[in-house]
């Protein structure tokens, strides 16, 4: 574990490995462990603001009760590794993730910026670290369970991958285009879309290698996934809507009575009559204009 000795903090590296072979007595043993980094915000609110997309992800997963059974196999784990999808030359492997940071650039440089993998593996606490293994040493005896035997290097990297691909599909599922979807047949618009976006991609990879890259394909079927889940929310979707509708509805009526105006006809300083109407979203009446709609309606002209 790295020490800063002037600030003692712990720093979170991301070890390049050495060789699988070695995972699964690392984690038996427990020696391998991400080393948490300690910031001085890290506190009660703070710490919520400061959380970033893929930890928050992270923390959805690591309580999550409803992604019981995603029909992970190995060969989804075997397509992702080939894609580069899934990175295994590093310890904890993660899900390839570029991001290019967009402050403070300078307008006049040209240079492509720097890309950078972004993982929870950034800003893990210690509390969803020990989680996170808990969940992966679950899955490890379970396979040694079933298969009554000790937990190979592919066991070990299996496990890592299917908690990890759980961990992506919260983190794919606010973000994901199906978002955009009202109904299943705009699945099947998203669904063509993609096939037509796969088919002129591979085209045109065998083009230039410049070109081919503008749509990354899933091989693990991660749309899928998420077509699942999106089918699974139709009940919170509907409640959701049901609950903008009607605050919707609250806000028009409130509209209406700040549009509403009143206009008392007096004898002799005596009411005799009171006149209501809604005022567009125009210049208010005169007095003239109102007393001869008044009348009009009144039934005097």
């Amino acid at each position: 574990m790295a020490v800063d000795r002037k600030t003692k903090t712990y720093r979170v590296t991301k070890q390049a490995v050495a060789p699988r072979k070695n995972w699964s007595e690392a984690i038996k043993q427990g020696l391998v462990q991400s080393h948490h980094v300690k910031h001085p915000s890290q506190h009660g609110a703070c710490a919520e603001l400061s959380r970033s997309a893929h930890n928050i992800a992270l923390q959805e997963a690591l309580k999550c009760t409803e992604c019981e059974n995603l029909h992970i196999n190995r060969h989804m784990m075997e397509a992702d590794i080939t894609a580069r999808a899934y990175i295994v030359s590093e310890y904890p492997p993660f899900f390839s993730c570029e991001s290019v940071q967009d402050d403070n650039i300078d307008p006049l440089d040209t240079s492509p910026p720097p890309n950078k993998n972004a993982t929870f593996w950034d800003d893990i606490t210690l509390s969803q670290q020990q989680k996170y293994y808990d969940a992966i040493d679950t899955l490890i005896k379970k396979a040694e369970r079933d298969s009554g035997k000790p937990a190979d290097e592919t066991t070990v990297l299996f496990a890592h991958y299917e908690v990890d691909f759980h961990i992506r599909q919260h983190y794919l599922r606010p973000r994901s285009l199906l978002t955009l979807c009202r109904s299943k047949e705009d699945i099947k618009d998203l669904n063509y879309w993609h096939w037509e976006n796969a088919v002129s991609d591979e085209l045109a990879s065998g083009v230039s290698p410049e070109y081919g890259v503008g749509w990354v394909h899933e091989p693990s079927n991660s749309i899928g996934h998420q077509i699942e889940a999106w089918e699974k929310g139709a009940r919170l979707r509907e409640e959701h809507l049901a609950e903008v509708r009607e605050q919707w509805a609250k806000i028009m009526e409130e509209r209406r009575k700040q549009r509403l105006r009143k206009v008392t006809f007096l004898f002799q300083g005596v009411p005799i009559r009171e006149y209501s109407y809604e005022s567009p979203c125009e210049p208010p009446l005169t007095e003239e204009e109102i007393v001869c709609s008044a009348a009009r309606l009144a039934g005097w002209v």
